[in-house]
């Protein structure tokens, strides 16, 4: 079974020093792709860890 590392939104900007309207704009200009990256669990948004690292480190 593969685990799967996962941020919360707050996790993340912190992680990243960005803040989550970086994050939700990031998002909304679809630069980290749905389901590849990011989220829904319920209403709140959650990242893939390791995707999320990719994301930064080729950029």
């Amino acid at each position: 079974m593969m685990s799967l590392d996962v941020l919360t939104e707050k996790e993340a900007a912190d992680l990243y020093k960005i803040s989550k309207r970086t994050l939700s704009n990031l998002r909304k200009d679809n630069k980290i792709p749905y389901k590849k990256v990011w989220f829904y669990i319920g209403r709140q948004v959650r990242y893939k860890a390791e995707a999320l690292q990719n994301y930064f480190e080729s950029n």
